[in-house]
């Protein structure tokens, strides 16, 4: 039988993000023009220790939004790998290196039933590990021009 014990740098992580988060920002509307957004993101800790699930659900301006996400860590690379699902169909899926310093950037293959196929930035930085501020940028033409998504900070 594997080893079905969860990498120490996975659990390490899991324990700082786990718990309820309370988000203010701006975030992209359905015109293009950023908007002021509130959110409340809860995260825990599934599957024996190898997945964290993000549940996050927001107003941006009127409009709600919601996504859950998992991410694990593959120990044999070392990278974080993450799947998004979205409210109206979007998705994301990609991978990171591991948390360094509380600071994580993944990069992703995205698809938005709107917008079509994309590719998106998404950093955290939990360098204080009672503030999270997340940023995520999109580019539609294979980086030439990018574009933020959202930019946010939370507490628990």
């Amino acid at each position: 039988m594997p080893d079905m014990t969860p990498p120490a740098d996975l659990v390490s992580w899991g324990k700082t993000v786990a718990g309820t988060w309370k988000c203010t920002g701006t975030a992209m509307g359905m015109d293009g023009k950023q908007q002021p957004m509130t959110a409340t993101m809860t995260t825990k800790v599934e599957m024996g220790g190898w997945w964290i699930h993000d549940s996050f659900d927001a107003k941006m301006g009127a409009m709600p939004f919601h996504f859950d996400q998992y991410t694990t860590l593959d120990t044999k690379t070392k990278k974080l790998h993450r799947m998004m699902m979205e409210i109206g169909g979007g998705y994301s899926v990609g991978d990171a290196a591991a948390p360094a310093g509380g600071k994580v950037d993944f990069e992703l293959s995205s698809h938005d039933a709107g917008m079509g196929d994309m590719q998106f930035k998404d950093h955290a930085d939990l360098s204080d590990p009672k503030v999270l501020k997340a940023k995520g940028e999109f580019t539609m033409d294979k980086g030439k021009t990018w574009q933020t998504a959202y930019d946010m900070s939370c507490k628990k």
